[in-house]
């Protein structure tokens, strides 16, 4: 048990390396929790066991791994850009003069994460844990770009530990559930005008944190031997976001601030999988994930002093993510994976921001494995994501702004990952 608790402290640490990207999957949600999985972007999630990190898409997942007890971290760097265009941006209901395009507004992220198992009871109980950033955005736009009074800056970062528990109620059905421990922070800016200018702005900005929690279940069925089906949910989390909101001068001086909160409501989520053996050597899978994004309808500071209160209409949709993928074995040491997935963004016309400029998303995945020996094997994966083309248009300001823009985004994902079995 000394062991299984130094992985647990070992896993749970890891978050505190993790820092807030490009979102990589649509809207903000960071699905990169494996890196075996993004080999076949994703597809087949909630049915595989031959990576203890699957236990995040299903804890039932944890009763097909093999041995006593297995660990593994990984970091995967995502590589977004995004690139926004002044499709006719008014300032004053004068066009836009002296405000540039902002060039990407990322920055090359690292997302590390970790996971630990160990089997009871012969191996039909599991005990495990994970540790990642479900859900993250970093954008920074400078303060002079056209869109400044739709958003300036965003941080946002959630953090996220899983313990979870799995049982084998015989050689056909397994169940599994675990607790979702998350802490949220975020800090959002923008620019606000000066009456009777267009070239002096004051700064806005809010910063909040907090503690949440959630669940997630899920079962694996073997109804014949080259088939495996898994399910899983995972719960809705709605955040307060206790902080701070903040007016600043041009120059940077305080003018006013007070305490405040912000709602942050993340969406539930589930997926059916479903994994097919060929033979010995080459399997097939496929994903249906769901995203009940409609929880994320505002963004809303609620301040002690009235006069910084703000409302952002969001009105996320509901979006369904599509995915197939392969692997082959070549010899007994090394496998090679390949999978496309389709994302659809939750973002509507109308109300689409700068902070999350997202479209549908194409994912080009490949992977592969290799084991050393019995003990010790490493997983390597790279995707490309194109991200569709879409337009903003928004009124900001109290309509002194009409920000009128086009964007398009791709990102690269490189991962690799490092796992103990005994």
């Amino acid at each position: 048990m000394s062991t299984f608790r130094n992985a647990l402290a070992a896993s749970s640490a890891a978050i505190a390396l993790i820092a807030a990207g490009s979102a990589s999957a649509a809207g903000f949600y960071i699905q990169e929790q494996s890196v075996t999985g993004i080999g076949r972007a994703f597809a087949g999630s909630a049915a595989m066991s031959d990576d203890v990190a699957g236990m995040y898409f299903n804890p039932a997942n944890m009763t097909g791994l093999s041995g006593k007890f297995q660990a593994e971290t990984g970091v995967n760097l995502l590589i977004p850009s995004a690139d926004l265009k002044d499709e006719g941006t008014t300032f004053g209901g004068v066009a836009n003069a002296g405000s540039g395009n902002p060039g990407n507004p990322y920055d090359p992220t690292p997302v590390p994460f970790g996971a630990a198992a160990m089997s009871l009871m012969d191996g039909d109980l599991w005990l495990g844990v994970h540790a990642g950033a479900p859900f993250g955005l970093a954008s920074d736009y400078g303060r002079t770009w056209f869109g400044r009074y739709d958003s300036t800056k965003t941080e946002l970062k959630v953090y996220q530990v899983s313990p979870s528990i799995a049982y084998a109620i015989n050689d056909q059905f397994s169940i599994g559930a675990g607790v979702d421990i998350q802490r949220a922070e975020a800090t959002l800016e923008a620019a606000v005008p000066v009456t009777g200018s267009t070239t002096t702005d004051r700064l806005y900005r809010v910063k909040g944190d907090d503690w949440d929690y959630g669940f997630n279940v899920g079962m694996t069925y073997k109804p014949v031997q080259p088939l495996t089906l898994g399910a899983s949910y995972r719960s809705a989390i709605s955040h307060k976001l206790d902080g701070t909101a903040t007016l600043f001068s041009n120059a940077g001086a305080t003018l006013i601030t007070s305490d405040g909160s912000a709602g942050l409501d993340l969406p539930d989520m589930a997926i059916v999988s479903a994994v097919y053996d060929i033979t010995p050597d080459w399997r097939v899978m496929g994903s249906v994930n769901w995203f009940g994004w409609s929880n994320f309808e505002e963004i809303a500071v609620d301040a002690d002093n009235a006069a910084l209160d703000t409302t952002v209409a969001q009105n996320y949709k509901n979006t369904f993510a599509f995915s197939i993928g392969g692997e082959h074995d070549l010899t007994d040491s090394l496998t090679i994976r390949a999978g496309i997935q389709y994302d659809e963004t939750p973002t509507q016309d109308d109300y689409r921001t700068s902070r999350t400029p997202d479209g549908n998303r194409l994912w080009l995945s490949t992977g592969l494995g290799y084991k050393f020996n019995d003990v010790f094997s490493m997983d390597a994966a790279y995707t490309y994501i194109n991200i569709s083309d879409e337009d903003i248009s928004l009124s900001r300001a109290s309509g002194f702004s009409q920000v009128e823009a086009s964007s398009s985004g791709k990102v690269h994902i490189i991962g690799l990952q490092g796992r103990l079995k005994f």
